[in-house]
């Protein structure tokens, strides 16, 4: 059995998309920089618990480290 199907990565080597059966995951990024902006997950349509998760990393400090992070979720009820 696969956990995951598929795996892309932008020309930088950091991955964007992890394709799996439990869905879809995308990472964003800003742009040369390896910071990560978003990581959004989508169950796939039409499953019975089907929902989506957005996570936003908002701000680094100078050395690169998180310092604000902010989501939203589909059902609302998932706990960030």
């Amino acid at each position: 059995m696969r956990y995951v199907s598929g795996v892309t990565y932008d020309g930088l080597g950091r991955r964007t998309i992890t394709e799996s059966a439990a869905g879809t995951r995308r990472f964003s990024y800003d742009g040369s920089l390896p910071r990560l902006l978003q990581d959004r997950f989508d169950a796939p349509s039409g499953a019975p618990d089907a929902y989506w998760l957005e996570l936003n990393y908002t701000a680094y400090d100078e050395l690169g480290n998180l310092r604000e992070m902010s989501g939203a979720s589909q059902p609302n009820d998932l706990d960030l």
